[in-house]
């Protein structure tokens, strides 16, 4: 779902079975929930992604997951797109 807002939009997409990787149109994630902020241009300025290893659009790897422990996760940096 797209959700168009001033000045640009954000794309939602969900699964209610996060663990395996899940297509919608051009993004593919295997997690729960993730968000995908553009501004009007279309250029993306944020992502978020819950319970998930990896995002992409295309092939555009939008976030990753590098490592998880028991006190913290690390996501590659989004350095725009």
């Amino acid at each position: 779902m797209t959700v168009t807002l001033p000045g640009g939009s954000d794309t939602i997409v969900g699964c209610a079975e996060p663990g395996a990787a899940t297509r919608f149109g051009e993004i593919s994630f295997d997690g729960r929930l993730a968000v995908i902020r553009r501004e009007a241009g279309g250029a993306i300025t944020s992502v978020l992604m819950v319970e998930g290893s990896k995002l992409t659009e295309g092939d555009t790897v939008l976030a990753k997951l590098v490592e998880r422990g028991p006190d913290h996760i690390e996501l590659t940096p989004f350095t725009g797109g």
